[in-house]
Parts: C-alpha cells; structure tokens; sequence
C-alpha cells in the first residue's frame, strides 16, 4: 500500500506504480493495491480514506496491482490499466515512445523540411505561450513526408522537457465519415480505453482519466464523454442524459459541451496538443468538435495539428478558416534535402551519379525516395516504374508468396489491423501458425509496425508503415478475395467487439452482400443525428434503402432521413420521408408519432394546409390509445398543434394540446414540461394574451435549459424574441433574437437562423433602426427561399414591405406585400391586408383601401384568431372607414380600442401591460384614434 502528498502527484503516481510492478515481480501472488490520497499518521500508522479504498482494493484480489480510480487518472498511457468487475490494475508498462522512422535498418534524417517545422514549431510556442488556441492543418501528396514532419515536431517537443498531454487520432478510409471516428479513438487512448472491454471497466478507466486534472466533481462531463466513446452510464438519476437519449440532436450538443468542458480542464493544467493524421479520411463530427473547442476555449494552450492529402479541402471545405487556422502545403523535396537522404543510408556506395539519378526518379516524394533507395541496395534499381503505387507493388511483389498473402489479407481491413484477425482471414485456427511468423518478419522488413495501443483486448494491433503500402496490397487483391476478404473480416470484426456501424456496413458492402449492411447502415445513420451530421445521416439512411431495406428497419431509415433533411432545411424530402415511415412503423408507437412530428412540421413549413390537417387528425385519433408514454407523444404533438394554429385549425389543434396538457401520466421530465409550456404560449398567442404567451415561453426555455437541450433552447430564446415584440419589449426581442441567431450558426440550424433574421428585422424596425432592418429581412426571404417555407417566406416579405414602406420606398413596399398575399396561408392574411390598405390608403387610394381592410377584417372575423396583427387588422379598418365617410368608423374604433385594453387586462405584470399600450404603435395608435372620434 502506498499513499501519496499532493505535490506533483502524478509524478509520484508513477514512481509508486514502478515500484509496486517491481515488488510483484518479487512477490508474484501477493495481493497489492495501490491508492492515492491524503493520509493521517497517528500512532505511527498511516490512516485514511486511502488507506481504507487501498484495503478494499487488496481483498478483490487478482495477480495484477489493484488500484483506485484517483491513481489511474495520474497514471499516463505507458502503463497498461486493466479492470474486471471488481475494478482496474496495473498489468505492466509499455513502451510508448513512437517507432523511429527508419530504412534498411538505419533511421532516416529529417531532411528539407527545416522551414515547415519551424514555422510549426512558432506556431506552437505562440499558442503555449499567449496562451491561445491555435489550428494547423498540413497538406501534402501521399509520401511526402506530412507523418514525418508530425514525428519531428512532436520529438522536439519532447526533448524540451515541457509538461504536455498529447492525444492522437488517425483517419481509415473503412471508417471515414463515421460519427467522432477520429475524436472518440483518441480519447480512448488517452484513457487506455480498449474496444471489447467490460462496461464498468470503460467508465471506471473515463472516471479516472476526467478526474485526472479536475478540481471539482465532474458527473455531467464524464457522462456525456461516456457516449462519445461506447462507455455509456446508466441513467436513473441523471435528467440530461435522460433526456438527450430521447433527442439525438440534444445529444450532439451534450457531447460537444462535454468535449469542450474535458479540453478546458486539461488546459488549465498544461498544453494540450490534438494530432489527427490522415484527416481526408475523418469524420464531420470530429471537425466540428474541434472547431467549438477552438472557439469557446480560445484562450487555452491548445495546438491542433492535422495532417491530410489535398483532397481534404474537397471533403471539409475552409477547414477551420473561421478559427484563424493556418494551412501549410508540403511540397516535394528539394534536391538537396533529397540528396541526403540518399547518402545519409547509401553512405559510400552513394556515387553522384546514382545519386542524381535516383533523386530525379523520385521526384520530391520521400517514400517514393526511400522505395528507390531501397530497391538499389536489393539489386533492384536499374528498372524503376514510373508511379509511387508501382513502385511499392514491385517491392511487394519481390516478397515470398506467403508474405504477400499475409499483407493481402491485413490490407482488407484498412491502415491498421490485428495479428488474430489476419491469422482468422487466412484459415488459421491457432496462434502458431505460419501467418504469425510472416507477421514477425514484415515488421522487421519494414513494411508493418506494432502499434503502442490495441483497440480490442487481447488481440496486438498492427499497422502498415505508410499508407501507400497498404493501399498497394489492396489493390493486388482479386475481386472475388476482396469479397470473402470483406465478409470474413466483418465477421471477425463483429466478435470483436467493433463498434462503429459505419465499417461493419462498408465491410459487408465491399463483400458483396448489401442485405447484411443495411442494419448496420441505420444505426449509422442514427448514430450521424446524434453527432449532428445531417448530411451523413441522410447519405447512409439512403443507403440503407437503396439496399433494399423493408418493413419496420425501411421506417426507421426513413425517420432519420426526414429528421437530418429538416434540420438541414430541405422540408419537401422531409415530409416525403416522414410521410413513408408512419406508414411503415406501427401505428401509435413511439416511432410512429416520430414520424408524424416530423411530417406535420415539414407539411406546415411548406404551407401544405390538407397534409398538415390530416396528419394532426391521425395523431388526434391516434392519442387516446397511443402504445407509448406521454415523452414520445409531448414532441411530436406540440410541433404538429404549432402547424395547425399556422393553417387556422385552431380546433383541431386544441384538441391535440388538451391530449399534452392534460396527460394523466405524472410530469417530472423537463424536456416535456418544455413542450407543455409551449403547449400553452400557442393557445396564449392565438387568444391574443400577450402576458401569458411570454410567460409560457420563457418557462420552455428554463426547461430546455435544465434538460441540457442546446438546440431547442436555442429555437426558444428566439420564440422569447418575438413574443418580447407582442409586449412591445423591442431591446429584450433583439439581445434574444441575436443570442438565437449566434447560437443556431453555430450549431448549424439553418431554418433557425432564418426565423431569428425574419423576427429580428422587425424588432429593428419598431427601434428604428431601418436600414440594418432591410439587410436582416432581405437575408431571411432569401434563406426561406432556398428552404422552400412558403409560409415563412410570406411573412418575411410582408415584413420587409412595411420596412421598405417606412423608409418612403411605397411602391417597392406594396410590391413585397401583394407577393406576401400570394403565399399567405389564412391566419397571415388579415394582418398583411391591413398592411396594404395602410399603403393604398397614404397614396389618397381610398376605396382601394377600404377594400383591402376590410378583407383583412373579414377574414380575422372568419377565423376568430390571429397569430399577430390584430389591433392593426381593426385600427386599419375604422381609419378606412372613417378616410370614406362611413359613419361606423367611430363604432369600429371604440370596438378596436376595447379589445386592445382587454387584452392589455390579460397581462399581470404592470411594466410588460405598460410596454403592450404605450411601445406596440398600432395598440398606441387605436386609443389615440378612438379618442380623436370622441368614442
């Protein structure tokens, strides 16, 4: 038992374990623990909660060193930490220093790269030094040294003894795209995670890593990080992790808190540098993690170095741009560094002739160099092909026949692989086969290298030395070995414990048989929405049918597909989606009413008025003998009420309302007591009681909040925002409508930024800021535009007409309204009446305007409530009335200004009842016009 003092804990962590590996290899069955905490001695005996965790620890038994989660966390990645259920141990230590690069036994120099790696290098002090975060991304073609250059940066850094947490992430073209296929490896290795472990050892390993360097207790991070990485907590107790299972995209956003969260505390205690080497092969997720972590924790010691060939500007266009990331291209290498290199292995056998000769075949490409190299000292180099693959396959090619078919088979699971799995793909049932032997040998020819770390228990974890080599084995292969290669190695891979659907589905696609992916193509796709990459959510689901998907995994495939397209705006595929998976999933199911939310939003965005009535009447028929809980049922009937109050369903709608807010289930979750509360500001909005619409929405957005649900928190503070408008609260309207706006750029919620814009505009506009005004609302039509919200479409422009109007632009104002009228649905047609009469009106057409105002008029009385307008639908039809000579006029005005003060009577708090009769010009305007009238 060791206990250890605070001061440089970690350091001392580490000695003890050496010390503790070095008494059981003295004692190898002796039982011992080690635990790290604070001690007591009295009497003098130590004494102590560590003492006591450290006795615990001893009774689990075992022949490894048991230890407690405080001394995991101090313990860095050269240690091997194993667990069981009874905890974690010290099963040795690795070597963890990275395999020099080297050819024909000899390490190679570093040569013609001094301007990069000092560029690099002044990179990384800034960072360090300010500190600041700081990006770079490093491109080059294949073999011309980007590994290196990562190698000798990170070398030299080591060699200044600085205290700095590295962690890696390298991309695979069977894993490229999958969700945080680069962030979660790296993080697991920095936990000495490994794939196919006991859940309780996973979390313990999290635990201890997230404590590491944290002063406080960090449950919430911890948890979320455990979804990043397939170490997931139960959630009994935990509201938010509740919730966001319920919500993929509540999901994506608790990751990335959690991310952001883990880098902030590993940089309050040192520089942490992020590598991700072969990044044309990453993931969106990963990229956008990094990219919140670069912003919201901008002024910590964090260097993110990423490598990649070209094309990954093609597949992560302005990659991290807007970060401030610089981008630094590795050209060839230049005659003179190249020549070195020849000599630096040839030596004396280097004559200038040869040497010039195979710096001109190599062209600047450092492993074409070094194949060159090695093919002259094998007798080889007089007849060279032309291209770096060629070279490497004849290099390959020059192998026995065993040795090429251990290469073939490792190659089909891409740049890293496992000498069990190899062995499994060539027949063999045993670990003594010939397979393992060649194994041994390729690492000693340099093909193939052992990896610091494995994924799976277990099993070693190999890689190819570069790429290129791989990709040259892989392409010796036949199609029909591709084929069994792929199936076996899905097999293999599925025993393993391998947890990204992603590869398994490619795996049994390259095999030739599409039906076995499709289940894995919709946890993908699934797996996309949490990590909010809606594009490739929508690309596997879409896979995932073209497969031939059916029944209820073609519903769900289809679910995913309409919730990814709506969030990315494109509603018309959305509510096609949405539309077959109610059809495909049982009716009154919890996918079933999914499906129905979903369809019922997009129908309402495209201003489809029959969809939307008859999915709400499916969901109304469907409520009452529902097969799933109220939290299923709360999301999906709220959006699809908010549709039908849009269209002027007001009944149907408030039938579907009462099914939410009347429940007879118990109501605990704050995730659905958001959506009872914005139950309740709809039915507010539509009986014109201001008060209690913002109320409602400001009691949704605290329980969004307290859910952890970013997303619609988000959407909510831009509800709040316009419902501060119908009190007049123009200031507060635009700090949320702009809160709202940042906060859905950033989490790319494109229709959310447009709504903010459309609202914003106005709000400006009642502060009088005109011209800013005109900008927002022409930037929201446009965005409308290309999401295909006719509805939203409409209101944008009608609101941008009034604008137009205010700034003395009449005739391009009635232009905007007239096509406002053409794409309103019937609750927004009496206010944008209203709006032109008020234009006709000022240009002394008054019949004209009589006539639209009392179409407005008509059309309000018709529907009994409006969205917003109403006082201006009344106001503008007494002033009409009254511009023509119609002695009711002065009826209509006393009417207009009685329902302006019994609405104002609904709203309890005195200053918000104020701000509705005083800054809200039309309220102000109708009791002016009723007093002028003597009415």
């Amino acid at each position: 038992v060791t206990i250890l003092g605070s001061d440089a804990a970690s350091d001392q962590a580490i000695k003890a374990a050496r010390c503790a590996l070095a008494l059981k290899q003295i004692a190898p069955t002796a039982p011992m623990a080690l635990a790290t905490g604070r001690g007591v001695i009295a009497g003098g005996w130590p004494v102590g909660e560590a003492i006591d965790r450290a006795a615990r620890l001893v009774g689990a038994g075992g022949v490894d060193v048991r230890i407690d989660e405080v001394t995991a966390g101090l313990l860095d990645q050269r240690f091997v930490v194993r667990g069981d259920e009874a905890g974690l141990m010290i099963a040795g230590e690795r070597d963890v220093v990275e395999v020099t690069r080297t050819l024909l036994g000899k390490p190679t120099p570093c040569v013609g790269r001094d301007r990069e790696l000092a560029m690099l290098g002044a990179l990384l002090d800034e960072a360090f030094g300010e500190p600041m975060a700081k990006a770079v991304v490093v491109t080059g073609a294949p073999g011309v040294g980007k590994s290196r250059v990562r190698f000798e940066l990170l070398r030299r850094l080591k060699e200044r003894g600085e205290a700095v947490e590295a962690w890696f992430g390298r991309g695979d073209p069977l894993r490229a795209g999958a969700p945080f296929g680069m962030i979660a490896p790296a993080l697991r290795r920095a936990a000495g995670i490994q794939d196919g472990e006991a859940l309780e050892v996973r979390r313990a390993k999290l635990r201890a890593r997230v404590l590491r360097n944290a002063s406080v207790d960090m449950v919430r991070t911890t948890m979320f990080l455990g979804e990043l990485i397939d170490a997931p907590f139960a959630a009994e107790e935990a509201v938010e992790l509740r919730a966001a299972r319920q919500d993929a995209l509540l999901m994506s956003d608790q990751i990335r808190r959690a991310f952001e969260h883990l880098v902030a505390i590993e940089t309050s205690v040192q520089p942490l540098v992020i590598v991700l080497e072969d990044l044309h092969w990453g993931d969106l997720p990963s990229v956008r993690l990094i990219e919140s972590a670069l912003r919201n924790v901008a002024d910590r010691p964090l260097f993110v170095l990423a490598l990649a060939r070209p094309e990954v500007h093609e597949v992560f266009p302005r990659l991290w741009l807007e970060r401030g990331a610089q981008h630094i291209r590795l050209d060839e290498l230049t005659k003179k560094g190249a020549e070195k290199l020849v000599r630096a292995v040839l030596g004396d056998k280097a004559s200038d002739t040869l040497v010039a000769r195979l710096v001109e075949q190599a062209g600047g490409n450092a492993f074409y160099l070094e194949e060159l190299v090695r093919a002259v000292v094998e007798g080889k180099g007089d007849a060279m092909p032309e291209t770096v693959v060629a070279v490497v396959q004849s290099r390959l090619e020059r192998l026995e026949a065993d040795a090429r078919r251990v290469l073939r088979a490792a190659s089909v699971f891409g740049p890293a692989f496992w000498r069990g799995a190899v062995m499994r793909l060539l027949g063999g049932a045993t670990r003594d086969t010939p397979a393992r032997a060649w194994l041994d040998e390729l690492v000693e020819r340099e093909l193939i290298a052992v990896a610091a770390n494995s994924r799976f228990p277990g099993e070693q974890e190999l890689t190819f030395r570069h790429a290129l080599i791989r990709e040259a084995a892989y392409a010796m292969l036949t199609d029909a070995d591709k084929k069994l290669g792929h199936s076996l190695a899905a097999k293999w891979l599925e025993r393993a414990g391998e947890n990204e659907p992603i590869v398994l589905a490619e795996h049994w696609e390259r095999a030739g048989d599409p039906g076995a992916a499709i289940d894995h193509y919709r946890r993908a796709a699934e797996q996309a929405l949490v990590a909010g990459d809606f594009a490739a959510a929508a690309a596997r689901a879409q896979r995932g049918v073209e497969h031939g998907a059916a029944g209820e995994v073609l519903g769900a495939l289809r679910l995913a597909e309409a919730e990814a397209t709506k969030w990315s705006g494109d509603f018309a595929r959305a509510a096609r989606c949405g539309r077959e998976a109610m059809a495909l999933s049982p009716a009154g199911g919890a996918r079933w009413f999914a499906a129905a939310g979903e369809t019922a939003e997009a129908l309402g965005k495209l201003g489809d008025t029959a969809g939307v009535v008859a999915v709400g009447e499916a969901l109304a028929a469907a409520a009452p003998r529902a097969a799933c809980k109220l939290a299923a049922r709360a999301t999906p009937i709220a959006h699809a009420a908010f549709q039908l109050f849009n269209v002027g369903q007001f009944q149907l709608a408030q039938t579907l309302l009462d099914q939410v807010e009347f429940a007879d289930e118990e109501v605990s979750e704050p995730g659905i007591l958001a959506r009872i509360h914005q139950v309740r500001s709809s039915r507010a909005m539509y009986t014109g009681d201001a008060g209690a619409y913002l109320t409602s929405e400001l009691a949704a957005a605290r329980e969004f909040e307290r859910a952890g649900d970013l997303r619609y928190a988000c959407m909510q503070h831009g509800h709040v925002g316009y419902a501060c408008i119908e009190i007049g609260a123009f200031a507060e309207a635009e700090r949320y409508l702009r809160e709202a706006m940042e906060t859905a750029t950033r989490l790319g919620l494109s229709h959310v930024v447009a709504t903010s814009k459309h609202n914003l505009g106005r709000a400006l506009q009642r502060i009088g800021h005109l011209r800013e005004a005109e900008s927002v609302e022409r930037e929201a039509v446009a965005m409308f535009v290309q999401q295909g919200d006719k509805r939203l479409e409409g209101a944008s422009r009608f609101y941008l007409g009034e604008i137009l109007v205010e700034c003395g632009d009449l005739e391009a104002g009635e232009r905007e309204m007239r096509r406002a009228l053409e794409m309103a649905l019937p609750p927004s047609q009496p206010n944008m009446y209203a709006g032109l009469a008020r234009v006709l009106l000022g240009r002394g057409e008054i019949a004209e305007a009589l006539a639209a105002a009392r179409r407005g008029f008509e059309v309000m009385e018709q529907l009994g409530a409006l969205e917003e307008g109403e006082s201006n639908v009344r106001l503008m039809y007494a002033t009409c009335l009254h511009a023509a000579g119609d002695k009711s006029a002065a009826l209509e005005a006393r009417r207009a200004r009685e329902r302006v003060r019994a609405r104002a009577a609904k709203i309890a708090d005195a200053s918000w009842r104020a701000s509705f009769l005083e800054n809200i010009p039309e309220n102000a305007a109708t009791i002016a016009f009723a007093t002028r009238l003597g009415v």
